[in-house]
């Protein structure tokens, strides 16, 4: 299993809770590749959540690339359920163009 960043495209969503809070996330699309699967999945990885919208402005997208899913990426919750975490801090870079970082903002 592995993940691939196709794009350093950053998508920003603002979320108006029902408690009256605005949040706000910044998220890269990316695509999750399992052996058991033809088709990778399409999916969002989140960056940032949060309330300040400043914040977004500091959040650089991942390189273009391949990455492994670290063991930390995987838990077990207080239902005895697996959970996969996957955010950048859950990823090892495989492949990646280390010159394509882009900075946000």
């Amino acid at each position: 299993m592995h993940i691939e960043i196709e794009t350093l495209d950053l998508l920003e969503n603002t979320i108006n809770a029902k408690n009256g809070k605005t949040y706000y996330s910044l998220e890269q699309p990316a695509l999750l590749f399992k052996s058991d699967s033809k088709f990778p999945f399409l999916f969002r990885l989140r960056h940032v959540f949060t309330e300040d919208r400043n914040e977004l402005k500091t959040v650089s997208s991942l390189s273009i690339g391949k990455y492994g899913i670290k063991e930390s990426a995987f838990k077990v919750n207080r239902f005895g359920d697996l959970e996969l975490t996957v955010t950048s801090k859950e990823l090892n870079p495989v492949s990646a163009n280390i010159s394509s970082m882009q900075k946000t903002g």
